[in-house]
């Protein structure tokens, strides 16, 4: 149960990371796709 409560923990920051990861790139208006399509 130890090892399970590790796995769900790594899960669920990895999960947030990169939803905060993605809102802040959105938020920022920065993004690969964005630099793509301006410099078409």
């Amino acid at each position: 149960m130890n090892t399970n409560t590790k796995v769900a923990w790594v899960v669920l920051a990895i999960t947030i990371f990169i939803t905060v990861f993605y809102s802040l790139d959105e938020f920022l208006n920065w993004s690969p796709e964005a630099d793509i399509t301006r410099y078409k």
